[in-house]
């Protein structure tokens, strides 16, 4: 079976066709600067119970002196409770920015931004 040759002008064509729509498909990236994705950095939830609103104990009526001595015991009592939540808070705060404070920087070790 013979094969058919093609002429040369039409030769000279295709190959010029070829080269000009493959030559900016294998060069298109090459001048990019690669840009690294930034990471995302996922905080840890706050315990709901912890910022969940504290009862305030309500006013005794009559309002007696015997009464307000206890009733300033249980606003004292839900005051403490106030404070330990808020120091729970703090320690979760303080154990999340210690966990994310060792993570190495990005490009490894030596790199500088």
């Amino acid at each position: 079976m013979k094969r058919n040759k093609l002429s040369a002008p039409l030769q000279r064509r295709m190959i010029a066709v070829i080269g000009l729509f493959l030559l900016p498909l294998l060069t298109s990236c090459a001048g990019l600067n690669n840009t690294p994705a930034l990471p995302v950095v996922i905080s840890p939830q706050i315990d709901t119970e912890l910022t969940e609103e504290t009862q305030v104990p309500a006013m005794p009526l009559p309002f007696t002196y015997r009464a307000s001595l206890f009733w300033n015991a249980d606003l004292l009592l839900a005051l403490g409770q106030c404070n330990r939540d808020k120091a729970s808070i703090r320690e979760q705060d303080d154990r999340r920015k210690e966990l994310y404070e060792q993570r190495p920087e990005r490009g490894g070790a030596g790199a500088t931004p």
